[in-house]
């Protein structure tokens, strides 16, 4: 049961990326973040998902990290 940190870039210009933790094939966590990883404070702003993307929508893998 190894957990997958996944990042894609999306269409959407204010959160063009989308981080995910992924167990199982199944998303535990889905965010949309201003930025792919944290700047030199630490910090990316994010949202939590509040639906699955639209099926439409194209997503670029970036990584996926165990």
């Amino acid at each position: 049961m190894a957990t997958i940190w996944r990042i894609q870039q999306t269409a959407d210009p204010k959160f063009p990326y989308r981080i995910t933790l992924e167990s199982d094939s199944e998303v535990a966590l889905a965010l949309r973040a201003k930025e792919r990883w944290p700047g030199p404070k630490g910090n990316v702003f994010c949202l939590r998902e509040q639906a699955p993307p639209d099926p439409d929508e194209p997503l670029r893998s970036w990584s996926g990290l165990p």
